[in-house]
């Protein structure tokens, strides 16, 4: 199975490399190890402020079970070079239990962008700007995003909330001439459902998180903490939440520019998949290309619309490649 997981990780690794992503599948052999199963400070990779942020061996994902104030932060730097001025996440993540419903209130999951790659020190918002996953039925029985740094979302982008099902959250900071002048961008989808949220932007980041996307780079945080003060007066409580990829990676300008809707990602529905591949996709799709994990193209289709029919495929895990006029992006996928 260590072996399974391996090429899993070396297949992204060639996939997304042209494209200077950096991926964290978490399927690799070095996240299976015995120290790094109960703390993920222990990977190479990584540092983590305790044992709470720990590895689950059998689902290839990293776990927080209910901990309060608990960091881990990805200790490879990323800096705005050149004419790429754009940090950017996009995080996989699973609240909860599927059998566990939702609390009235209840906070998850802070991804953002530091100045430091240390895992400890005092909570406060001058030195990150990101966002926090939050649910609350005063809310409208939304799950939404809010910021976490040195501005605000004229409105919280939101989804409905349908399930604890797989969620992505995107992040990516535009570096500006001067703090006051970045901005913070996010999108909230389920990936089960395809509903996806407006995009948010927020004017100005701190000058720490400024500094550091110009100077010697910045740090991914991932921090659970409670209390938090939700817009109904409720504290939000901490749930059980999975993080099963990372994608991380510097670009020339923005993607989800509210100005701009020139947008290359997409989205994948249901996965696992049976026998229809939905893809919800912004820009006009001009090939669908889809890779075994040695490299090889098993299917290949222009002018796509919105689904693939992929009932002839083999069950397995696939790598499908998405070409619009906006450019190629990737994802990955399970065939049932």
């Amino acid at each position: 199975m260590k072996k399974i997981y391996s090429s899993i990780f070396v297949a992204l690794a060639m996939i997304t490399v042209g494209q200077a992503q950096t991926v964290v599948t978490f399927e690799a052999e070095s996240y299976h190890t015995a120290p790094v199963i109960e703390n993920i400070g222990n990977h190479a990779d990584w540092n983590s402020s305790g044992p709470a942020w720990h590895t689950d061996n059998d689902l290839a994902q990293i776990v927080n079970l209910k901990s309060n104030w608990a960091r881990c932060v990805y200790s490879v730097p990323f800096k705005a070079e050149g004419t790429k001025n754009t940090v950017t996440a996009r995080v996989t993540t699973k609240l909860g239990g599927d059998d566990s419903p939702f609390q009235d209130a209840e906070g998850f999951l802070l991804v953002a962008f530091q100045d430091t790659d240390a895992a400890t020190g005092a909570s406060n918002n001058t030195n990150r700007d990101g966002v926090i996953i939050k649910s609350t039925a005063v809310a409208g029985d939304k799950v939404f995003l809010g910021v976490q740094g040195s501005s605000a979302f004229e409105t919280n982008p939101s989804i409905s909330q349908a399930d604890k099902s797989t969620y992505e959250i995107i992040l990516e900071i535009e570096v500006g001439d001067s703090p006051e002048n970045s901005n913070l961008r996010t999108r909230l989808s389920n990936l089960e459902s395809g509903e996806t949220s407006e995009v948010a932007e927020a004017k100005g980041i701190n000058q720490a998180t400024f500094d550091a996307i110009n100077g010697d780079g910045a740090y991914l945080l991932l921090y659970t903490f409670n209390p938090f003060q939700g817009e109904d007066g409720t504290d939000y409580q901490i749930t059980s939440l999975y993080v099963n990829e990372i994608v991380l990676d510097v670009i020339e300008s923005s993607t989800l520019s509210v100005k701009n809707e020139k947008i290359a990602d997409f989205k994948l529905y249901p996965n696992p998949v049976n026998n229809e591949l939905r893809i919800n996709s912004i820009s006009q799709i001009q090939n669908v290309e889809i890779f075994d994990l040695l490299g090889k193209s098993v299917l290949s289709l222009n002018n796509v619309q919105d689904k693939v029919n992929v009932s002839s495929l083999k069950s397995a895990l696939y790598i499908v490649r998405i070409t619009t006029q906006n450019g190629v992006s990737t994802k990955k996928f399970i065939k049932n």
